[in-house]
């Protein structure tokens, strides 16, 4: 799988999916209910890793460690909410030299957009680790962020909704690039999906009729919205003639949530504890997303919770058409 480029600054566009199972992509050919022709082509067209893995398997240390580059104990980052309430914590993570701060540092135009869980979700405070333009949106709730649809700038500010959410941030990636196409530039996609809520709207549930559990329609509902994103990307990179000069990595945050691990404790009367599965939030409840052939979930360290989807694209730069079986890791991007 050994590479060389020409090119001296390449882009770089990573995507983190959201509790996106090891099984839900249609390259992947284990689930056939699966519709994904997009992230298919680029895996064709590249590397498809079948060993790869995440730093975690909950959401924020995951992504911690990708934006940090580095194993995210190393800076005591071990479980979701800690940077919202460990205060001096969120001050170390945030005087790393990440990712996008070096990248920024060697002539990068940077942003994000869709889930944080990098201890803010205000565009100002994305700014200062080092994505110069950020649009927080994690569902149809309003967001927030600093560069609109059409790639014009405006003061920091709440988003108040609009489209499908998913659809916002493919549209948003795409403003980016066609805004900052005539130099290098560094995006972070953190599409919320299939995470829950499960919210796809009738366009892509519609695309999987059938009897099937309705949060299985639901995530790949999803999927879909997401796979559709991903292709609008690649079609505006290849209208701004950039597609053979970006580098594109595609992850998945963590395993999707098999409703095996209870979400916590509940005592009765009596004082006595017992395990809830059944809970309104968390990883009490399935998001419809499949993990086969392995086992476990997310929230653990076995194989489900940790091995994920993992494509790494680079027109005519890596030969496309590898499957590549040696262990890589998120902190490899």
């Amino acid at each position: 799988m050994l590479f060389r480029s020409k090119q001296s600054k390449p882009n770089v566009i990573v995507i983190y999916t959201d509790d996106h199972g090891y099984a839900d992509l249609g390259c992947m050919g284990i689930m056939k209910d699966v519709k994904t022709p997009n992230i298919d082509a680029i895996a064709s067209g590249g590397v498809r890793m079948t060993s790869g893995y995440v730093t975690a398997p909950p959401c924020s240390p995951s992504r911690c460690g990708v934006i940090s580059g580095q194993y995210q104990g190393k800076f005591g980052m071990d479980h979701n909410g800690m940077l919202e309430s460990d205060p001096i914590l969120l001050q170390r993570f945030r005087t790393l030299n990440n990712l996008p701060k070096r990248l920024k540092q060697a002539g990068y135009v940077t942003g994000m957009a869709g889930k944080s869980h990098l201890g803010s979700n205000d565009s100002s405070e994305l700014v200062k680790l080092g994505f110069d333009k950020a649009f927080f949106k994690h569902s149809n709730a309003p967001g927030h962020w600093n560069m609109d649809l059409n790639g014009k700038d405006i003061p920091p500010q709440v988003q108040k909704g609009g489209d499908y959410h998913l659809e916002m941030l493919a549209d948003f990636a795409c403003a980016f690039i066609n805004r900052f196409k005539e130099q290098p530039f560094f995006f972070y996609l953190a599409f919320r999906g299939p995470h829950v809520p499960l919210d796809a709207t009738t366009t892509y549930l519609d695309r999987f009729p059938g009897p099937m559990p309705d949060e299985r329609r639901k995530a790949l509902g999803a999927i879909a919205c997401i796979d559709d994103g991903i292709g609008k990307i690649i079609d505006t990179l290849r209208k701004n003639e950039v597609e053979e000069n970006t580098l594109i990595f595609f992850i998945a945050d963590n395993g999707a949530p098999l409703k095996m691990m209870p979400h916590g404790f509940v005592a009765d009367s009596n004082g006595l504890k017992t395990l809830q599965h059944d809970t309104p939030r968390g990883w009490g409840f399935w998001n419809g997303s499949l993990n086969d052939p392995m086992n476990g979930e997310k929230g653990m360290l076995t194989e489900g919770g940790i091995r994920v989807p993992f494509i790494v694209y680079w027109k005519g730069v890596i030969p496309g058409g590898q499957v590549y079986a040696k262990p890589v890791i998120s902190l490899d991007v």
